[in-house]
């Protein structure tokens, strides 16, 4: 959120918080909400960031959720033939007809994961 937020120590962003004004329309309670929700995540981030518990391995790592997601956009596109039958030009397969459910199932639920970030 801000720089103030995110040199807050956890028991100070909670009293920031719990000491913010009550609104009383719905959609303002939405929106404040959805604000506290993001400045703690950026705090979390940063805060996580900063410790001594953040590794390399950990920054080798960052970019993986999107390299995720790029992955299974790319499973997703479709294109038409000059017939007109719709197909996937990239897709993954395997030579065991027993590991193919399993394999389906792996790839939906990673596909789902992904796009909760």
């Amino acid at each position: 959120m801000s720089e103030y937020t995110n040199n807050l120590t956890a028991e100070q962003l909670i009293r920031y918080i719990a000491n913010d004004y009550v609104e009383l329309s719905h959609d303002k309670v939405a929106w404040q909400r959805d604000d506290h929700m993001k400045i703690c995540r950026e705090w979390l981030a940063n805060s996580y960031k900063n410790s001594p518990y953040y590794t390399t391995a950990d920054k080798k790592y960052e970019d993986l959720p999107a390299a995720v997601r790029q992955f299974f956009a790319m499973l997703d596109i479709v294109e038409e033939s000059d017939s007109g039958n719709e197909f996937h030009p990239i897709s993954i397969g395997n030579c065991r007809a027993m590991l193919q459910e399993p394999l389906e199932n792996i790839l939906t639920q990673m596909k789902e994961m992904s796009r909760e970030r």
